[in-house]
């Protein structure tokens, strides 16, 4: 199943690192995390839906090139060597920042590791400054 798409009934039933939502009609509740919509008429009903929280942070060899890394999982070079629409979150001992969106956990401190992430917007934002009328 895809994300918000049911009945599931354990993490296997979804696809990709989407998780099965386990709802019951003794008070689990109707809300499904991440999920809008209406989802009380039937609380047997049990649904896919994407872990809100960070992903630990799982370092991996020798699969660069094979597009087998996961979310939160490297050392990744280019997006070519994450999974599906994955992409590689580029970190250096040159001040560029310890953290990877979504990621969480042991590797932090290690800058020379990257790791392949989710992209949270369509578009990421890079910001050009003392550029105007340059046409640059």
């Amino acid at each position: 199943f895809i994300s918000f798409q049911g009945d599931c009934d354990e993490d296997s039933d979804c696809i990709g690192d989407l998780l099965c939502y386990q709802r019951s009609s003794s008070g689990a509740g109707p809300t499904v995390p991440g999920c809008a919509g209406d989802f009380s008429s039937d609380l047997s009903t049990d649904f896919c839906y994407q872990r809100q929280g960070p992903r630990e942070y799982h370092k991996k060899v020798n699969n660069l090139g094979t597009g087998q890394y996961g979310l939160c999982e490297g050392d990744c070079d280019y997006d070519s060597d994450c999974e599906g629409d994955l992409l590689c979150y580029q970190r250096s001992a040159d001040g560029a920042g310890p953290g990877v969106p979504g990621c969480a956990g042991e590797y932090l401190e290690d800058l020379e590791t990257d790791f392949c992430y989710q992209r949270q917007s369509p578009y990421d934002y890079h910001v050009k400054l003392n550029n105007l009328g340059t046409g640059k």
